[in-house]
């Protein structure tokens, strides 16, 4: 009898050693879709964030009510000479990664659940950088089509011209009003860069995805006015797709947001607006919370034990 229970254990013990091997490579890979290469080549390192605040004075603020206010990734803000993070409340699925100089006030019992890691200059001055680069070359590749008047003001649908490959299309704004929907079409593997030479706002407007593209597929490159998006309380307005804007603020107030934001200004992500990152689940990128990788690993064994029925002698 003994030794079959200690086979159980042996048994329970070497799946639960495979549960949180496989735990620790989905806390640890970054997850990208293998569609969008040129995009995420790009972007490199500024990819990896749900949301990233790359000026050095920057403020990201967070508040609710959740629900539906979450953040679904790992959140950036460089602020190495200042700058402020706040959390009202909201979820913040991943970790928040600090420059430095910066504060981070929570209030509402929210707390990111992979931890606040300080002092991360480095890393963030890097995505940075690739964040400024991929934005300059964006708006320096040659349009592959073009959408009349250069603006997008109304009901539009965008079909890739260039089905599997990389679509380019300059605009001088994006205006959407209430009800507006643009949609983007294009196979599995097209990807699509919308440089936006003014400004983006949508009020209670939609921006959505058609015939197998991605969140990560797509790229609004915004190098003029500030980014906006607001609807009701019930966040009318969807987007989709990732906002690359190196020198502009960007608000969400309310809103339900598919994909990445990256800005140069101030983030402000209110009244209970939802961003999940492009690459879904959130990844820590470095120095992963041994505290907290053994809980999740001690609640995996406690539960396979359970149900196992194993007990301990």
């Amino acid at each position: 009898m003994k030794e079959a229970v200690m086979a159980l254990k042996s048994l329970a013990t070497s799946r639960f050693v495979g549960a949180v091997a496989a735990t620790a490579l989905f806390i640890v890979a970054p997850m990208r879709s293998a569609s969008a290469d040129f995009i995420s080549t790009e972007l490199g390192a500024a990819g990896n964030f749900a949301v990233l605040d790359i000026n050095s004075n920057g403020n990201v603020s967070i508040s609710g009510p959740a629900p539906p206010g979450s953040i679904l990734g790992n959140v950036g803000v460089l602020g190495t000479s200042s700058g402020n993070f706040s959390d009202s409340g909201v979820p913040l699925i991943g970790s928040l990664y600090l420059g430095g100089s910066q504060t981070a006030n929570f209030s509402g019992g929210a707390l990111p659940i992979g931890g606040v890691l300080t002092d991360q200059g480095a890393l963030l001055s890097s995505a940075a950088s690739s964040a400024a680069k991929a934005s300059s070359a964006f708006s320096a590749l040659t349009p592959t089509q073009t959408v009349s008047g250069s603006q997008i003001t109304n009901t539009t649908t965008i079909t890739a011209g260039n089905p599997g490959g990389l679509n380019v299309i300059n605009l001088s704004s994006i205006t959407l009003g209430n009800g507006a929907v643009l949609t983007l079409s294009g196979s599995a593997g097209t990807e699509f860069i919308l440089n936006d030479s003014g400004g983006m706002a949508l009020n209670s407007a939609d921006i959505v995805l058609a015939g197998g593209l991605t969140a990560n597929d797509v790229v609004f490159n915004v190098t003029g006015n500030n980014v906006q998006a607001s609807g009701g309380l019930l966040n009318e307005s969807v987007l989709a797709g990732t906002i690359l804007a190196p020198n502009e603020n960007v608000q969400l107030s309310p809103g339900s947001f598919a994909g990445s934001i990256i800005s140069g200004g101030n983030i402000n992500i209110a009244s209970g607006a939802n961003v999940s990152g492009v690459n879904g689940a959130p990844a820590p990128l470095i120095g992963a919370s041994i505290p907290s990788f053994l809980i999740l690993g001690g609640l995996l064994l406690a539960l396979w034990l359970r149900r196992t029925g194993v007990r301990r002698i």
